[in-house]
């Protein structure tokens, strides 16, 4: 049986910095940031990168690593995942690293909130 999972760091350049106390701190040019999922079925990530409706992608990653803790230490994210990953009874695809992205985890927060929105309003009609 196959678990179909693994731990994935992605590598994102955010807009914004979150400081010591958890404001958004913009900057310019960007800064590259790392966050750290268990994830099962990645492959659904490909598929979504693929489809036109990029608001499902963005979806996908706020969903998946929204909530995640920010690094902005590689190495520091490396050893989140690895914790992650001793903590986890199998895992089969390992640590790897999804790079080189740019999903704005911020400004998209209200167009993935009113999509959210239209998806239970359609499910409640």
């Amino acid at each position: 049986m196959s678990a179909d999972n693994g731990i994935y760091i992605l590598e994102n350049l955010d807009k914004y910095k979150i400081n010591n106390n958890g404001e958004k701190i913009f900057v310019v040019g960007g800064i590259m940031s790392y966050r750290v999922a268990h994830i099962r079925a990645f492959d659904n990530f490909s598929y979504f990168k693929r489809l036109s409706d990029s608001t499902k992608l963005y979806r996908y990653v706020k969903e998946t690593w929204g909530d995640c803790q920010v690094f902005y230490d590689k190495s520091k994210a490396y050893i989140c995942a690895d914790g992650l990953y001793s903590s986890i009874k199998y895992v089969e695809y390992g640590i790897n690293m999804v790079g080189n992205e740019n999903y704005d985890f911020y400004s998209k927060e209200k167009e993935l909130t009113d999509y959210k929105q239209r998806v239970i309003n359609e499910f409640r009609n």
